[in-house]
């Protein structure tokens, strides 16, 4: 593509009008980064002064394993007497959920 005299005379004003405003769009984007870190910068400091709470599920497993701790400490009469009470229930459940016509027969195709 050729360029004539009279094109050159209007394409240099327009290039320094085209690279102030591209200098002024690459320094807002900057700007704007800059922003955003500092934002982020502002909650990471904030989370680690802050006490986190934890969720139930965590509560609940800390109090399971108080539980059991001091279960330990009461001596094992108790234990095996609690762990053959929750071995019959369990029984009796697993008994009352199993289907008689599940699982004793298998297909196989080939």
């Amino acid at each position: 593509m050729n360029i004539r005299p009279m094109d050159m005379q209007v394409l240099i004003p327009r290039a320094t009008d085209v690279a102030k405003s591209q200098q002024l769009n690459d320094q807002q984007n900057m700007l704007q980064q800059q922003q955003f870190a500092a934002e982020w910068q502002k909650i990471a400091d904030n989370r680690q002064t802050q006490v986190q709470n934890s969720s139930k599920a965590e509560g609940e497993k800390v109090k399971a394993n108080e539980e059991r701790e001091a279960k330990k400490h009461q001596g094992e009469a108790g234990d095996e007497r609690e762990e053959r009470h929750s071995a019959e229930e369990n029984a009796v459940n697993h008994a009352s959920t199993e289907d008689p016509l599940r699982g004793h027969k298998i297909d196989i195709k080939m």
